[in-house]
């Protein structure tokens, strides 16, 4: 749904075919590794096996894994990299916030770290 909006979404540069374009060989490209996984595994009769083991065997698993140890050790270890990530998302939302910048992307950025910050929390 997101690359279809992505598609013919008025406010965004490049014609509608070559957005359309632009969208179907990103889904090409999310969608080629997991294809080409399951090929190698169906090809050996493997198929069954690897998705119980791989998607079912985790997708039973009850045990939830606080993001906070991860965290502390990632601002411990790299406090650069923390630093500068956190002004890159300062300057991706400002930007996304302002209406001089629209369709550059930077709104998606700040809201996938939105996201994921929320999710984590």
């Amino acid at each position: 749904m997101l690359l279809a909006l992505h598609a013919w979404w008025p406010g965004g540069g490049g014609a509608g075919r070559a957005r359309l374009v632009d969208a179907l060989v990103f889904t090409t490209g999310c969608l080629l590794p997991v294809v080409a996984t399951a090929a190698f595994f169906a090809l050996r009769g493997a198929s069954g096996r690897s998705s119980k083991l791989n998607f079912l065997a985790n997708a039973r698993w009850k045990a939830r894994v606080p993001p906070g140890p991860a965290l502390r050790g990632l601002v411990r270890d790299g406090p650069l990299v923390v630093a500068l990530a956190v002004a890159g998302l300062a300057a991706a939302t400002r930007r996304a916030l302002s209406l001089s910048a629209p369709g550059s992307g930077d709104a998606l950025i700040a809201l996938q770290a939105l996201a994921l910050v929320a999710g984590a929390s």
